[in-house]
C-alpha cells in the first residue's frame, strides 16, 4: 500500500500541470522523500525534533537536483525553479515525517488509539498546508518575503545555491571552507550544527538563541534540572507562538490598511525605543530564569 501511494504521488507530480514537474523531476523528489524520511523519522526518534537536519539533507537535495537539471539541459530560471521544487517537496516531506513520528510516539505513550490518532494526523496536516499557504501570502503582500523586513535567509541561501549552479559560479571554495569547518568541529566533539546556524541567521535572530541558550546553561544544574527543563521548554514555546501568532495579526493589520490608524507612534522616531525595547528584554529573560527557579525551595 505504501509502494503504491508512492507510485501515485510521483504520477501526480508528473502528470498534474500545478506542479510544473518533469518526469526526472518527480522521481528525484520521490527518491530523496523516501530515503530522507527515514533518516528523519530515525533522529526524531533517538534525540528530538530540535536536532532534525532538515536545512541539511534539503541543501542535498537541491545540490544533486540542481545538476540533474542542469544535465538535462534547462539553465537559467527555470532551472532553478525546477531544483528548488523538488527540494520544497523534500523539505515538506523531511519535516513532516519528523512532526508525525514524534506525535505518533506521544500518542502511543498517552495510550491514543492508533486508527484515530492517525485519522487526526491527516486532518491536521491539511489544515496546516492550507493555512500556512495563506499566511505566507500574507506576510509577502504585508512586507515582502526576502526584504529587510522579513529577509527569509534559508530561502536566500537555497536561492543562491540554484543560482550557483545553473550559472556555473557556486563558491566551491567557500563549500569546501565550511565542510572543514563543520568536520573539525565534529572531531573535537562538538556538535557542528551551531556554526552553520550562527554563520546564515542575522544577529537579531541569533542573539536570542545564544542568551537563551546561556540562561539554559545557567539553569540545568542540579537535582531538579530535568523539571526545570520541561517547564522551561513549555514557556519558551508558549512564547515563540505567541510572537509568530502576533506577527501575523499585525501583518493582516498592515494588508488591512488599519494599521496606520491604530499606530500610537512612528517606528524609529523615538530615540529611546531601543533602551526600552533591550529593557523589556532582559525584564523576560529576569522573568523566565526566575519560573525556571520557581520550586527550587519546595
Amino acid at each position: 500500500m505504501v509502494l503504491g501511494v508512492i507510485t501515485l504521488l510521483a504520477l501526480g507530480f508528473w502528470l498534474l500541470p500545478w506542479f510544473h514537474m518533469r518526469l526526472m523531476d518527480a522521481l528525484l523528489a520521490v527518491a530523496f522523500t523516501f530515503f530522507f524520511v527515514v533518516v528523519s523519522s530515525e533522529i526524531v526518534g533517538l534525540i528530538g525534533t530540535t536536532s532534525q537536519p532538515v536545512l541539511g539533507m534539503t541543501i542535498t537535495a537541491l545540490l544533486v537536483t540542481a545538476f540533474a537539471v542542469l544535465l538535462s539541459g534547462r539553465t537559467g530560471v527555470e532551472g532553478s525553479a525546477a531544483a528548488i521544487r523538488v527540494a520544497a517537496v523534500v523539505a515538506v516531506s523531511i519535516a513532516l515525517a519528523g512532526d508525525l513520528s514524534q506525535d505518533l510516539k506521544t500518542g502511543a505513550l498517552l495510550g491514543a488509539t492508533p486508527w484515530k490518532l492517525q485519522i487526526g494526523e491527516m486532518v491536521g496536516t491539511v489544515v496546516a498546508a492550507l493555512r500556512a499557504g495563506w499566511v505566507l501570502f500574507l506576510l509577502h503582500k504585508a512586507y515582502g518575503i526576502g526584504s529587510a523586513v522579513l529577509p527569509a535567509p534559508q530561502a536566500k541561501l537555497m536561492a543562491t545555491l540554484a543560482a550557483g549552479v545553473m550559472q556555473g559560479d557556486l563558491p566551491w571554495r567557500l563549500l569546501g571552507l565550511g565542510a572543514g569547518i563543520a568536520l573539525g568541529a565534529e572531531a573535537c566533539g562538538v556538535a557542528s550544527l551551531p556554526f552553520p546556524i550562527g554563520l546564515y541567521l542575522a544577529i537579531t535572530t541569533s542573539a536570542p538563541l545564544i542568551l537563551g541558550g546561556l540562561a539554559a546553561w545557567h539553569l540545568d544544574r542540579g537535582s531538579q534540572a530535568s523539571e526545570r527543563r520541561e517547564r522551561l521548554t513549555l514557556l519558551g514555546s508558549g512564547l515563540g507562538a505567541g510572537d509568530a501568532s502576533m506577527g501575523i495579526a499585525v501583518a493582516a493589520l498592515v494588508v488591512s490598511g488599519l494599521s496606520d490608524r491604530l499606530a500610537l507612534r512612528t517606528p524609529g522616531s523615538d530615540g529611546w525605543e531601543d533602551a526600552a525595547t533591550l529593557i523589556s528584554f532582559v525584564l523576560l529573560l529576569a522573568a523566565f530564569m526566575r519560573a525556571g527557579r520557581a520550586r527550587e525551595g519546595s
